[in-house]
């Protein structure tokens, strides 16, 4: 996509005078070229989870860069001739990565480069804004602490009646959408922090959606919940047929060793993202996303990362709502869905979200 780092380019260029004569103080902070930039370091652990050894590995970086597909191919090339040297279109420097990466996410090149042009061309802050759709800095930074966080995210003190009012109210202004903005609560199971495996459960089993052979196995409780009325006020939703499969959801998704969210297919994805979003800050390890995984199994709460990563893995589209504080631009509507892949209509599943407990948007039959 050259398109995109033209401009980059242009944006450089005018303002290299400043940066000239910025060097001498900037030059202080530099890191040294031994360095493993974030990119590196993310395609480095990947590489090694694969199998390959860290000197092949060392040897795949230096001539492709950090990019994830082109070292495979050229370590790929190499066991099949290890005499041979490996063809290499070109070395992908860290600034490729990330459209990668952003790309790979599913935004296309137009929303890329606003998101950049909105943050200085900072290409972790845009692809935070691009997750979240936050319009503050100060609270974009704030976003990927999350990850690496000790403690569990809380639910939100707000009015209830507020935030129902304003989902029903973009709901209708912004998609054309008439609904019922249903609060399942935050248990599923022995789980907490469920809220969003619930709206997700209760969503699909109203939507057009039917799990795959693969999944069927998974979901055993896909049928029942389908059958059984979605839990609302008054009626309990934790041990409810729902319940069950929202629990099912979520370990299907993080829970042990063949967990989605663990495989390559969704794994090499989230990662990277998950690598990118801590560019600013300490390195994000392949173990510290591990960890965070193990955590949404149980008890943490799933962000936007997750809700990508399920719509992947599900083939579905999620398109959720975000609550707007009072005297704040608009956030804008979030659509998650697997890459190239045609969702029909009736397989989307609506959510709201006031920046950390979810509702489910139900649009009831006519």
């Amino acid at each position: 996509m050259t398109g995109l780092w033209a401009i980059v380019g242009s944006f450089r260029a005018s303002k290299k005078a400043k940066d000239i004569a910025d060097e001498k103080g900037a030059a202080k902070t530099r890191k040294t070229t031994s360095e493993a930039t974030a990119a590196e370091q993310a395609t480095k652990h990947l590489l090694e989870e694969y199998g390959y050894p860290g000197e092949d590995v060392a040897t795949a970086l230096l001539a492709c860069g950090p990019s994830l597909e082109n070292c495979l191919d050229f370590l790929e090339q190499k066991q099949l001739a290890p005499d041979a040297v490996p063809e290499v279109d070109s070395v992908v420097d860290e600034e490729g990565w990330a459209q990668s990466v952003m790309l790979d996410l599913g935004f296309s090149e137009t929303t890329i480069t606003s998101a950049l042009e909105r943050f200085d061309f900072d290409f972790s802050l845009a692809l935070t804004f691009l997750l979240y759709g936050d319009q503050e800095r100060r609270k974009l930074e704030k976003h990927v602490k999350r990850h690496t966080s000790k403690q569990i995210m809380p639910a939100i003190s707000m009015s209830v009646g507020e935030k129902e009012a304003q989902y029903a109210a973009r709901a209708a202004r912004d998609l054309q959408l008439s609904v019922q903005v249903v609060d399942l609560g935050q248990y599923a199971g022995n789980t907490a922090n469920a809220c969003f495996w619930l709206c997700l459960a209760a969503g699909l089993t109203r939507s057009g959606w039917v799990p795959s052979s693969y999944l069927w196995r998974r979901l055993s409780s896909f049928d029942a919940a389908k059958a059984s009325a979605v839990p609302t006020e008054g009626m309990p939703v934790r041990d409810s047929h729902v319940g069950k499969l929202a629990v099912q959801l979520r370990h299907h998704m993080c829970l042990g060793d063949d967990a989605a969210m663990l495989q390559p297919r969704v794994r090499d994805k989230i990662y990277q993202a998950f690598a990118a979003l801590g560019a600013r800050g300490p390195r994000r390890t392949l173990a510290l996303y591990k960890h965070w995984v193990a955590k949404l199994a149980t008890h943490e709460f799933a962000d936007e990362l997750v809700v990508l990563a399920t719509a992947c893995e599900l083939r579905v589209r999620i398109t959720c709502v975000p609550y707007t504080r009072p005297g704040q631009e608009d956030w804008r509507i979030s659509h998650y869905a697997p890459v190239a892949c045609d969702i029909r209509v009736d397989q989307t599943v609506l959510l709201g979200n006031d920046d950390v407990h979810y509702m489910w948007l139900n649009t009831p039959a006519p």
